[in-house]
């Protein structure tokens, strides 16, 4: 009889230690997957951020060149218009000095 218990209670710690492993090993198991999850979130979300950073200074780059080249185009105006400034300042220069070397 006391060997039937004795075998009984065996069985019994028996099944309360596999039981306890199980949920050991379930709990690690949750543990390390929470931390995989973390670790491919943190990841994903350091490549999002990289990702739109690259894309915020792309278009600061693209606004840059748009006025870069607004100024360009403006000073390319200024420029013209001195010349002919100057162009037609000599003209009249030119045409004065001609007039002069006529009365001559």
């Amino acid at each position: 009889m006391k060997d039937e218990e004795q075998v009984k209670e065996e069985e019994v710690k028996n099944k309360e230690q596999v039981k306890v492993k199980d949920e050991e090993q379930a709990k690690e198991e949750n543990e390390e997957q929470a931390k995989e999850e973390e670790e491919v979130n943190n990841e994903e979300q350091a490549k999002e951020k990289d990702d739109e950073q690259a894309k915020e200074e792309e278009v600061m780059n693209e606004e840059q060149v748009k006025v870069e080249k607004m100024k360009n185009e403006e000073q390319v105006k200024v420029e013209k218009m001195k010349n002919e400034e100057q162009a037609k300042v000599e003209n009249v220069s030119n045409e004065e000095q001609a007039k002069e070397e006529v009365k001559k």
